[in-house]
């Protein structure tokens, strides 16, 4: 296979990538910088004076970064995805070449998602273990990643500790009491 297959290949897969993330992405990105500007923070900085750069670095960027993080890890595991779905379809990175004498393909560069497409032939020979390797890395990149978004989104959801909800209950019997007292205080006072 020629240099300029392999870059024709891989600038359709760039293609396929960026036609599929990127407008999901901006999207993302954008609500997140609307919600940031709706702060009441953020609109009193604007009303005082402050130039897009100080409201943009001091407001906007500490609340935005731990997000585009979180954003960039799921990305990760849906660009895996996409890579397994592009190797069953049989859409190489690098391109493949034909054997005159094997019907199977030969890879110019030996990445994972090739190696699922040349291993589709296994399901008709029981050879299942040729295509474990590739699968299982796949597998467990995407579970790597996943358990670093799902800690990431547990580090930024407040969490609710129990002791609040009996505090509150507290609080809410407390003023309960008041409004008895209260209620006795205005019942002695008429009669």
């Amino acid at each position: 296979m020629e240099r300029n297959e392999i870059e024709r290949n891989a600038v359709f897969e760039k293609f396929i990538m960026t036609v599929i993330v990127l407008p999901v992405t901006t999207s993302a990105i954008g609500n997140e910088i609307n919600e940031s500007l709706k702060k009441e923070y953020v609109l009193s900085s604007v009303l005082m004076g402050g130039s897009l750069s100080w409201i943009l670095a001091k407001h906007i960027q500490p609340q935005i970064w731990p997000k585009l993080l979180l954003m960039w890890v799921q990305h990760i595991v849906q660009v895996l995805q996409m890579f397994v779905h592009l190797g069953i379809l049989s859409v190489f990175v690098g391109g493949a070449l034909y054997q005159s004498d094997s019907p199977r393909l030969v890879l110019e560069i030996y990445e994972l998602s090739g190696m699922i497409a040349i291993s589709r032939e296994v399901f008709v020979t029981n050879q299942y273990w040729l295509i474990l390797p590739p699968l299982s890395i796949f597998m467990v990149l995407i579970y790597w990643f996943t358990t670093i978004a799902e800690s990431l989104m547990h580090k930024q959801l407040p969490s609710f500790k129990p002791v609040r909800v009996k505090k509150l209950q507290e609080n809410q019997n407390l003023v309960s009491l008041f409004k008895r007292i209260d209620n006795s205080k205005v019942t002695d006072e008429v009669n």
